[in-house]
């Protein structure tokens, strides 16, 4: 039988007390247990309730601070302490440490049925907070300078919009190479592409050159999504050679199709007057793109931020839609843009009726001419290296 003296019987006996209400007893035989194992979080946690069962929540803090000093991520902790801590009236501060709680707590705390109810407290807590916040940075935007939110510049908003947890941090993601201090800049400003006018002036006779392909009964398109097998299909298992996604390459990886280029001969000439990223062997790639409807492209991040992607909308019917970061644009037909593709983008086509674009790769127009070089340079030494030519997943 263990001693009443053993740190374990000690705390079994103070969670006893504690279950029959003896909330006193409970704290001077868990406070015996605390003194001879202070590094086990679990009965530091277990004398913080005994202590707050008595009313004495500074003394319930102190222990749960202790506890978390252990482990920071003692889910039961975390959450007893933001509770203690609305107790004492310190909202602000309960809802920091709720937000930490929904951060850092396992997958397997947020789906089970058990955690629900505290959770979605939590989550309360934090919404509450967060509108609270926003009144006082508004408020002192507005003392500041008068600054209303129709006047604040795009990036400040999404830095409050950050700040306040409304949507999170979209950063460069490519799957292969990124190019340092590049701006993670979704959708560039027009006056760093003003080759688009040229693209756009040139938007009805493309339109036409399409809807001439899709009129022949697309059979030259092909899934635009077609990895090999065994290959891990992610995101994309609906769209896996799915012609809901289809596409017509007048370039590929770096290769101009001459067939497909004499079958569209206006919209291979205007592709000769804008600045393609010509990449050996992987860029530029140029296509018609059509969603069928009801299709949609999933979020996902392009290969390098080394090139951009334009869109030049065609075929746009109602309900269809593009988001770059946090920013969602709707399309319009001849209206171009160029975005960075490597920050997370997805599209989607809610009509009954396709989408059709075109797509082209261009060098991002923040990377100079002597970079394109060395760039170019440096990709040819990693094929040269591996011997062969790794796949440029290029998927806008």
């Amino acid at each position: 039988m263990q001693s009443s003296n053993d740190p374990r019987a000690l705390n079994e006996l103070g969670n006893a007390a504690l279950a029959r209400g003896e909330a006193q007893r409970a704290v001077r035989l868990l406070t015996e247990a605390v003194a001879r194992v202070p590094n086990e979080p679990a009965v530091q946690f277990n004398l913080a309730i005994a202590h707050r069962a008595c009313g004495d929540l500074k003394a319930a803090m102190r222990h749960l601070d202790l506890a978390l000093a252990v482990d920071p991520y003692f889910v039961h902790a975390m959450y007893e302490k933001g509770d203690v801590l609305e107790a004492l009236g310190m909202e602000r501060e309960a809802a920091l440490t709720f937000k930490d709680l929904l951060d850092c707590a396992p997958a397997a705390v947020h789906s089970a049925p058990k955690f629900r109810s505290v959770l979605e407290h939590a989550r309360a807590v934090v919404s509450k907070n967060s509108e609270h916040l926003e009144q006082a940075v508004r408020q002192r935007l507005l003392a500041d300078g008068a600054t209303d939110a129709q006047t604040l510049s795009r990036r400040v908003s999404e830095c409050i919009d950050a700040l306040l947890g409304k949507q999170p941090v979209y950063v460069q993601r490519p799957t292969f190479l990124h190019v340092p201090r590049l701006s993670a800049i979704p959708f560039f400003d027009r006056s760093l592409t003003p080759w688009l006018e040229r693209l756009e002036s040139a938007a009805g006779e493309i339109r036409t050159e399409l809807q001439s392909l899709l009129e022949e009964g697309a059979v030259d398109f092909e899934p635009y999504i077609d990895l090999p097998a065994g290959q891990p299909k992610d995101q994309w298992g609906s769209l896996n050679r799915s012609l809901d996604w289809s596409a017509f390459f007048l370039w590929r990886h770096g290769k101009r199709d001459e067939r497909n280029c004499a079958r569209c001969p206006r919209t291979a000439a205007v592709l000769a007057e804008i600045p393609l990223a010509r990449i050996p062997r992987r860029s530029p790639n140029a296509l018609f793109s059509v969603l069928r409807p009801g299709a949609r492209i999933p979020p996902h991040t392009g290969v390098s931020n080394m090139r951009s992607v334009v869109h030049l909308p065609l075929i746009v019917p109602a309900d269809c839609g593009f988001r770059v970061g946090a920013e969602s644009r709707e399309w319009k037909e001849g209206a171009a843009w160029v975005f960075d593709d490597t920050i997370e983008h997805e599209a989607w086509n809610d009509s009954g009726a396709v989408r059709g674009i075109l797509i082209v790769d261009v060098w991002n127009p923040l990377i100079d001419e002597v970079e394109r070089e060395q760039l170019c340079a440096v990709l040819e030494g990693f094929d040269a290296y591996y011997g062969r030519v790794l796949p440029w997943d290029d998927r806008p």
